[in-house]
């Protein structure tokens, strides 16, 4: 049973890191197309940190989550 949940998190682990490399390469990717997009999603993304800091009762992963959510926002123009 030990083993079982030892892998799951290690593989949950494994997904998370792999979706962070993946948001930032889209960032990349948008910064690189287009800069006005990108300085208009890293604006967003002010907004929302800024919003979310008034908002102490939202989880700490769910803050997160919508942060990377703000950045990546326009990712279709690409």
């Amino acid at each position: 049973p030990l083993a079982g949940s030892y892998v799951a998190i290690r593989t949950l682990k494994k997904v998370e890191l792999e979706t962070q490399a993946t948001m930032r390469s889209l960032t990349e990717a948008l910064e690189v197309r287009d800069a006005y997009t990108n300085q208009h999603s890293a604006r967003v993304t002010e907004y929302v940190e800024a919003i979310l800091d008034e908002m102490p009762h939202v989880p700490t992963r769910l803050k997160l989550i919508t942060i990377e959510a703000a950045r990546i926002h326009d990712v279709g123009k690409i």
